[in-house]
């Protein structure tokens, strides 16, 4: 048999489940980082004039 007239088993681009779980998770994750970071956010404000942030520290009292 020769090698020419075999079908050939290509990698398809098509989504499986597992992709489609992958993706999913990605958007909850990112979702959820977003939500995290609003309420540290809101958390920090410590007055008026100060507006807070993803990255500042929020004091014990």
């Amino acid at each position: 048999m020769s090698q020419l007239n075999t079908p050939i088993r290509r990698a398809g681009g098509e989504i499986d489940v597992y992709t489609a779980l992958l993706f999913a998770a990605t958007i909850v994750l990112l979702g959820g980082v977003v939500w995290i970071a609003l309420a540290n956010m809101q958390h920090s404000k410590s007055s008026e004039n100060d507006a807070g942030g993803p990255f500042k520290l929020v004091e014990t009292r």
